[in-house]
């Protein structure tokens, strides 16, 4: 199922992610197309149940290490996923000169359940690897949070699949377990989203290849960013014994950057590293796709209309985002 797009072009194996998040860098070789937009949100709406749109977070009654423990045991006893990461955010952060309380993510990967929403609909690829995270609030507090579920199927069109159902047993189960505390359901008037909210896509002149190439050499010729790794979703998906068309995911960012946006709001961690998706559709279109930063910063409520949160500009991030996806998708191979 293809999403609402309203952003269009006018002119191996899940490898360990590290927690970063893209740098608003000024370098004049990137130039952000004549007009790229966003679908969206409605300011009006609260946030979920008090917490950022979509997420889920329940009190632990455990210290963040011994969660992030007990979730790793739940995760080898039998869930059927597999911990492709552990990131300290507060360890990261203290490299950067930025102090915040422990925060520590876990990312989890199950080809049998990630394959067949991203047969419904490949941009399910920018939330994912599905991650669970655990942190200390500035009261003192331990939460274990994750995206709701109900986030993923109302902000990707999935419907009623069943293979959502299994997905929110099993993250529930293995909350519960890490926690101690019981997860509640994710209330039907608690849903804010809608589809494609927060999804800035452009539509590529290049093949499926070119387009891909032309993402990394242009995230690669910017000093201050780096490509942390990729996910060929394709790739995994046939070693599933499935079939998904041109799927490949880019993450890239400087650790500079990540900590104070998770010092400003621990739950953003949940929407960290930056990432870029580069898909090719049944019809044989090609794009790239993106989080929009304003949306990531409204969806943790970091920002009110107009603030900036300290050390980044959300406005310089986007237009540095919205460069790279053009430089991608206008020219040809021998362009850059």
């Amino acid at each position: 199922m293809q999403p609402n797009i309203r952003a269009l072009l006018k002119a191996g194996t899940v490898a360990t992610l590290l927690a970063t998040f893209l740098a608003a860098c000024d370098d004049s070789s990137v130039n952000a197309p004549e007009s790229i937009s966003a679908n969206s949100p409605d300011e009006s709406k609260p946030a979920v149940g008090g917490a950022p749109q979509g997420v889920q977070a329940v009190p632990s009654t455990k210290a963040v290490a011994e969660t992030i423990d007990e979730l790793k045991q739940a995760v080898e006893t039998g869930q059927g996923m597999g911990v492709v990461a552990s990131i300290d955010h507060q360890a990261n952060a203290k490299s950067a000169g930025v102090d915040i309380p422990p925060t520590t993510l876990i990312m989890l990967s199950q080809p049998a359940l990630e394959i067949p929403l991203l047969q419904k609909n490949q941009l399910v690829a920018l939330d994912l690897p599905l991650k669970m995270l655990a942190y200390e609030d500035p009261q003192g507090s331990v939460k274990l949070a994750f995206n709701g579920v109900e986030y993923l199927r109302e902000r990707h069109g999935l419907g009623e699949m069943e293979t959502l159902i299994e997905l929110r047993n099993k993250l529930g189960k293995m909350a519960e377990s890490a926690s101690g505390s019981e997860v509640g359901p994710h209330e039907e008037g608690n849903k804010t989203t809608e589809e494609a909210e927060g999804i800035v896509v452009l539509a590529s002149t290049n093949d499926f290849q070119t387009t891909h190439q032309k993402l990394s050499q242009a995230i690669e010729s910017q000093g201050a960013l780096k490509t942390v790794t990729e996910i060929d979703y394709a790739a995994e998906a046939k070693r599933a014994s499935m079939s998904l068309g041109p799927t490949t995911l880019m993450v890239f960012g400087n650790p500079k950057v990540g900590s104070p946006m998770i010092n400003a709001r621990q739950s953003v961690a949940l929407d960290l590293p930056q990432k870029m998706l580069v898909y090719q559709n049944q019809q044989g279109q090609v794009f790239v796709a993106y989080n929009d930063p304003e949306y990531i910063a409204r969806r943790h409520e970091m920002l009110e209309p107009g603030q900036q949160a300290e050390g980044l500009d959300i406005e310089a991030l986007a237009s540095v985002l919205a460069g790279l996806a053009n430089t991608a998708v206008t020219g040809g191979a021998d362009e850059s």
